[in-house]
């Protein structure tokens, strides 16, 4: 049974990281329903944010709840106390690592250098990780290392931050070539000069970020799983 699911957040194993990573994964998923009417232009950031927020605290939530289950202390320090991540030799409060990457890596490493013990509990191989998730964590890592890249227009990689938007700046010449029988509807804006000549076009892009948005979605979707698992197995459903 899960327990957590009916206490306040303050009394859950994790302190309530996980259940406020299937917040922002329902929520993700709600709007990601309606995207399909293209609700509102750049919705994909705001649902992407929600999807790679998710990733984050789910991470957060298991790094937790390993550490509480099996009295792990965070560098000679109580495990009960302020969570830590462990990134190349040093110990950082949670709060304060927001790379999917470093948080992958470390959670990867508990349920490796403390397999026999986890093993002696749960009944799955929790060190034997889906490469699927491997490389979701690495796209998006690659992509949003500091959550910033969904949150903010402008970042510190202008070609990137051209990629995210919902209208491209597209050469007419393609724009008029892309519109083709049994093709999707074109969306674009021309704008003309005063003897009617074509100086600007631009054409919207109905799945921008497509291959990132699989990754979020697919991560989320597996931590999602080892979330739920994790507490039961080691924590009892706390």
């Amino acid at each position: 049974m899960f327990y957590y699911m009916f206490m306040p957040l303050d009394k859950h194993i994790d302190g309530g990281f996980g259940v406020t990573a299937e917040a922002f994964k329902e929520a993700a998923e709600k709007l990601a329903e309606g995207e399909q009417e293209d609700i509102f232009t750049h919705s994909h950031l705001p649902i992407n944010f929600l999807y790679r927020h998710a990733v984050e605290l789910y991470l957060k939530s298991v790094i937790i709840v390993i550490h509480r289950s099996l009295g792990l202390s965070y560098g000679g320090k109580p495990a009960d106390l302020e969570p830590h991540v462990l990134r190349e030799g040093k110990w950082l409060p949670i709060y304060r690592v927001h790379s999917v990457g470093t948080l992958y890596a470390y959670f990867k490493s508990l349920v490796m250098d403390n397999k026999e013990a986890i093993d002696k509990v749960a009944q799955t191989d929790w060190s034997a990780v889906p490469p699927e998730l491997d490389e979701a964590i690495a796209v998006i890592d690659k992509a949003d290392s500091g959550s910033t890249y969904f949150r903010y227009p402008i970042t510190q990689d202008p070609s990137a931050d051209q990629e995210k938007s919902s209208w491209k700046d597209v050469p007419h010449t393609e724009v008029f070539r892309s519109m083709k029988p049994g093709a999707k509807p074109v969306k674009a804006f021309l704008v003309l000069d005063e003897d009617d000549q074509i100086v600007n076009s631009y054409q919207y892009d109905h799945e921008p970020l497509r291959h990132l948005r699989e990754a979020l979605r697919k991560a989320t979707e597996l931590l999602s799983g080892a979330h739920t698992g994790l507490r039961m197995e080691l924590a009892g459903g706390r």
